[in-house]
């Protein structure tokens, strides 16, 4: 099925955003436990199908999906980046920001280094060296909003900070 792509269904980020908030799947399709097991096969397709025929979301809620497929993991692209991701949970001054999801479920499993190496390289330093985004407003989605888990109790912001200072770009 091919999900067509509106952009008026969207609402426009109205200011350039400085934080990037780190999520994974749990957030938008709680419901369905088998998009939460990283079963090393594409799932991104399935994440939009089911957002679409349950949710009528136009489009995944995140900027950046960051999946493992067979023994890499790729990043693919969500929502456009002008693009606001809406969060009811998130406090408000925290709605202009780049969404990042990891696939996968990390209150079960440790993230491999590879996943926090791909996550830094791919995604966050292009982000922090266009944005010019400090290091300190990268957030996990759980420490903004009490009583959530995302993206899971394994995952380590200071494990995020201390890989990233390798791939950001210094002048």
């Amino acid at each position: 099925m091919k999900i067509p792509l509106k952009i008026k269904l969207f609402d426009r980020l109205r200011k350039i955003p400085r934080f990037i908030i780190i999520h994974d799947v749990s957030c938008q399709a709680p419901e369905d436990p088998a998009l939460r097991i990283d079963n090393k096969k594409p799932q991104m397709n399935l994440l939009r199908t089911r957002l679409y025929l349950n949710k009528m979301e136009p489009d995944v809620n995140y900027h950046f999906v960051v999946e493992e497929i067979g023994e890499e993991f790729e990043v693919n692209l969500g929502r456009p980046m002008g693009v606001a991701c809406n969060y009811p949970d998130i406090p408000s001054e925290y709605v202009f920001a780049f969404h990042v999801c990891v696939m996968g479920n990390y209150d079960y499993s440790i993230p491999s280094i590879r996943l926090y190496e791909k996550l830094c390289y791919s995604v966050l330093a292009p982000l922090i060296y266009q944005f010019k985004i400090p290091m300190k407003r990268i957030f996990l989605h759980n420490e903004l909003v009490k009583g959530s888990t995302c993206p899971g109790s394994f995952f380590d912001t200071n494990m995020v900070r201390s890989k990233l200072p390798q791939f950001l770009i210094t002048k």
